[in-house]
């Protein structure tokens, strides 16, 4: 997907800023929860927004710069209702850049009842496989995910926003495929492991053998 260049928005009132973005037409399910993206190109303005909309959302928006959606953007902010101007800084990598890969996910079966009575549900980013958090904010404030409004009869839809010359490469994934790299990330840390058990091995090995060497030249 990319953002071509766009002089004048006839849709948009005069001064308004315009950010070009897509919704994904398959809402988010506990099926597929996953929605991810691999940055192609930044354009001239870096500015790429991944996250989580209703299906009425206006796309002249950035993900998270509205009322009840969360977006999470290549500034390395979070924004959501809460915090959807100035965003909120998050814990770890600073920010995404070209070939970075961003994930989105909706955590089904963890909502929660927010103050207003209403159902919540998280919403995850990773960066590149790192887990991206909020940094807290408050004394009083001790969760450091982002929350999103949930109804079931409301569903969720992915949504990209990007800035002029931006391009993106995207997918939906279903849990299938999160089990599918755990069990890959599984096989690639048991075989670090054992690399790690015969390098030890072998330099076990080279000190007997240089030590038996030494030996031998102090006698003769």
């Amino acid at each position: 997907m990319t953002c071509e260049y766009v002089k004048h928005c006839l849709q948009c009132k005069r001064g308004k800023r315009h950010s070009p973005g897509a919704r994904y037409l398959k809402s988010f399910s506990k099926e597929f929860s996953h929605f991810e993206l691999v940055i192609l190109e930044t354009g001239k303005k870096l500015m790429i927004a991944i996250g989580v909309v209703n299906e009425d959302f206006d796309t002249s928006e950035m993900p998270g710069r509205k009322n009840g959606t969360v977006g999470y953007a290549t500034d390395g902010n979070i924004y959501d209702a809460k915090y959807h101007y100035l965003g909120r800084p998050t814990k770890g990598p600073v920010g995404a850049f070209r070939g970075d890969r961003i994930r989105c996910t909706v955590m089904f079966g963890e909502e929660k009842i927010g103050e207003d009575g209403k159902k919540q549900v998280p919403i995850c980013f990773t960066l590149n496989g790192r887990k991206l958090r909020i940094k807290v904010s408050s004394a009083g404030e001790k969760d450091d995910r982002v929350f999103m409004a949930y109804d079931d009869d409301k569903p969720l839809y992915p949504y990209i926003g990007m800035t002029d010359g931006s391009s993106v490469l995207v997918k939906m994934c279903s849990r299938e495929n999160e089990e599918e790299e755990i069990s890959k990330i599984g096989d690639l840390t048991r075989k670090v492991t054992k690399l790690e058990e015969s390098l030890k091995e072998t330099n076990r090995k080279l000190d007997i053998l240089l030590a038996r060497l030494t030996n031998q030249e102090q006698s003769g």
